[in-house]
């Protein structure tokens, strides 16, 4: 008889746990089926339940906005206007451009793969060989009369016949943008290495010219920033160049002393090109490549920095609105 019992009240259990399955179920689908929102707008039902529900459901949706990001298609006006005001100046101006948002892989390019003299930007690419390959930057380069340049400053300090340290040319190299530590480095390293490096990296030009310094492209310099800002963490001495690459020597992308870039300028006679990172909240690289003198370009380049900023700005407040509107606007139930 007892053991009768038992199997009912199993039998019972079962009832009801399916009973609260279905229930559930029966409410999730009613929600689904907007019953939920007709009920309370008829105020037929007044709890908690719909609110709280429905609020998960849009800060999920939020997220997912946030998430997959935005094309032009969702530019708004503000938006729009900024883009155009950058790329209307690049055109005017004959500028070789590439700006690239980290979080969105989001690019405006201008004639970023044509080639033109790039002076010392060669320089980043010579230290991120050296910090890509581990190399010991306590090894030293002698200082020989055949290496001797001008516009040196770290070397100044330095006689013929010095030994110096890696890390010593490096920093020359980027900070003061030093011709003499430059060509120590190049030696070290040596021109073929050097091209085989940037080659493995996707740069597709680099040290053809008569010199130790070669064309350049906007888009070859927007892979070099791209591996200069992934060697900031992977590797030990990557923190040098962070360190050596924020410096206000010729730092023609700081438009305002509020805004800090780190960079690389080239300048050459009738080049003068500058190519950074920005560390904000929402980090990018920018590449500006011009062909305005030594004296005149650094006025072009912080005008393209500040449209570029602008434009950067307006894009994630652009994003931030729109996913505002796409989860939590009830027009879009």
């Amino acid at each position: 008889m007892a053991s009768k019992k038992r199997r009912k009240k199993k039998k019972l259990k079962l009832k009801d746990g399916t009973k609260l399955l279905l229930l559930v179920v029966f409410i999730f689908l009613l929600y689904h089926f907007g019953f939920f929102s007709f009920l309370k707008k008829e105020g037929i039902i007044k709890i908690n339940l719909y609110e709280k529900y429905s609020n998960v459901v849009k800060d999920r949706r939020y997220k997912k906005c946030i998430a997959d990001g935005i094309t032009d298609e969702n530019f708004n006006q503000d938006t729009i206007d900024k883009k155009n005001e950058l790329t209307s100046y690049l055109n005017k101006n004959n500028i070789l451009y590439y700006y690239h948002d980290k979080d969105y892989n989001y690019d405006i390019k201008r004639n970023e793969t044509e080639s033109i003299y790039g002076a010392s930007l060669v320089k980043l690419s010579t230290a991120l060989y050296l910090i890509d390959n581990d190399v010991d930057l306590s090894q030293t380069v002698t200082y020989l009369a055949q290496y001797k340049t001008a516009y040196s400053k770290g070397m100044e300090k330095h006689s013929i016949g010095d030994k110096v340290t890696l890390e010593e040319l490096m920093k020359y190299s980027i900070t003061y943008s030093d011709n003499t530590a430059h060509h120590m480095i190049l030696s070290f390293i040596g021109k073929d290495k050097l091209k085989e490096y940037s080659k493995s990296l996707g740069a597709k030009v680099l040290l053809d010219g008569w010199d130790d310094f070669g064309n350049q492209t906007a888009e070859d310099m927007n892979i070099y920033l791209n591996r200069a800002y992934e060697l900031f963490t992977e590797k030990e001495n990557g923190k040098l160049l962070k360190e050596y690459m924020n410096n206000t020597d010729t730092n023609a992308l700081n438009f305002n002393d509020s805004v800090s870039f780190l960079h690389k300028y080239g300048s050459h006679m009738q080049y003068f090109h500058d190519v950074g990172i920005y560390l904000g909240e929402h980090p990018y690289n920018v590449s500006v490549l011009t062909t305005k003198t030594e004296s005149a370009g650094p006025s072009y380049v912080r005008k393209v920095s500040e449209l570029t900023f602008n434009f950067h700005n307006a894009y994630y407040e652009n994003l931030e609105s729109y996913c505002h509107n796409i989860a939590y606007d009830e027009t879009n139930e």
